[in-house]
């Protein structure tokens, strides 16, 4: 997904799932860096977790 190979979530059905895959630092940089380019992209929608 990331590399642009496979498509991400194609509806508001599809489940996203996290699996850690290194220290917790490693994943932290991992996340910051989706947040950073999710900042400001209209086609990333919020989530609300009070559902």
């Amino acid at each position: 997904m990331l590399a642009g190979l496979k498509s991400g979530r194609t509806s508001e059905e599809d489940v996203t799932v996290f699996a850690a895959v290194g220290l917790p630092f490693q994943d932290l940089a991992a996340a910051w860096h989706v947040y950073q380019s999710a900042q400001g992209d209209d086609a990333v929608s919020g989530v609300d977790f009070d559902a």
